[in-house]
């Protein structure tokens, strides 16, 4: 490594490297990413600019050939925030081992993976469902959460591989979106400064399931907020976790009193378990909703169960 980015960096001195690190599963000192992470960043950390994960969950050791729906569905729900306690550990690591450097991480790859139908002809040919969607929104929070360590984040991977989109070989010049894509379109509103967040409301405790640990307390709504630099626009994300009860949520927006509700997203689908596929590209889909009355720094919100709300606000002219 070290003779890589010194060569490198002879022929580019701007040039950006990512060393190649590990996730951290537990606060264990000898826990193998930690230990594989404290080698590169003793031995490299003056040389890199991220340290590097990846991350499939449940991972292979989790396949199992039947699952009870309800228990898998909290358990996939509740995986994004072992996630954040993976990043936090990993910084924690960067500071304790190299305070004097900004190293930065790289989350390069990451994406839920299950088994594939018995008709699947690859392990690759995932189906994703709402629920999945649940999941990804809750990676994209975590993201936003997490943005002042965490500053680069790749889904793995696209096009029928593990896919955001699917293009069906018994169809031609078709493609259609799986429900994971929506999260990613929806998110492209979310602002560039992200707003700290508390929320209050009722927990569930989840289980183990492969490389995901068994959770307390993990809440039935996840929000992440953000805001333009001027401060004149703010962008929340709501999910609700719940796969059977619509649950209602009052907002309060300390210190953006004089903003109005501008526009509002829901992705959704009465089923957790609801796919899209060639026969149906659009069971699960993103819509645009009607917006709820603002009073002041309030309002509240009427969230349907396995949803995904996204919510902009403008300055007031």
């Amino acid at each position: 490594l070290r003779q890589f980015a010194e060569t490198m960096r002879a022929v580019d001195p701007t040039i950006q490297l990512v060393a190649v690190g590990d996730k951290v599963m537990s606060d264990k000192p000898d826990d193998p990413g930690a230990l594989w992470n404290e080698c590169v960043l003793r031995g490299a950390g003056d040389l890199i600019d991220y340290l590097s994960f990846h991350i499939y969950q449940p991972g292979q050791e989790g396949w199992q050939e039947t699952y009870d729906p309800d228990a898998l569905h909290h358990t996939v729900c509740a995986a994004p925030l072992e996630v954040e306690q993976i990043i936090r550990r990993i910084a924690a690591q960067i500071t304790a081992l190299v305070p004097e450097r900004q190293i930065k991480i790289a989350l390069d790859e990451w994406n839920l993976w299950l088994p594939p139908p018995e008709s699947a002809t690859s392990m690759h040919q995932v189906v994703y469902t709402m629920r999945d969607a649940l999941y990804a929104a809750g990676m994209l929070n975590v993201f936003q959460r997490q943005g002042a360590v965490l500053k680069i984040a790749n889904l793995a991977q696209l096009v029928n591989v593990l896919p955001l989109i699917v293009t069906p070989s018994e169809v031609d010049d078709a493609a259609y979106a799986t429900p994971i894509y929506y999260p990613f379109v929806l998110y492209r509103q979310m602002e560039k400064l992200a707003l700290r967040v508390h929320v209050r409301g009722k927990f569930y405790d989840s289980k183990r399931l492969g490389n995901i640990p068994a959770m307390k307390d993990v809440p039935y709504i996840d929000v992440a907020a953000t805001r333009n630099e001027a401060g004149s626009r703010v962008v929340l994300s709501v999910v609700n976790r719940h796969p059977t009860n619509r649950i209602f949520v009052d907002i309060e927006l300390n210190g953006f009193e004089q903003m109005r509700l501008a526009e509002g997203w829901l992705l959704h689908n009465q089923d957790p378990q609801a796919a899209n596929s060639p026969a149906e590209p659009e069971r699960v889909k993103a819509k645009q909703v009607s917006l709820p009355d603002k009073h002041g720094s309030r309002f509240k919100l009427d969230l349907p169960q396995a949803s995904v709300s996204i919510l902009t606000l403008e300055k007031m002219t």
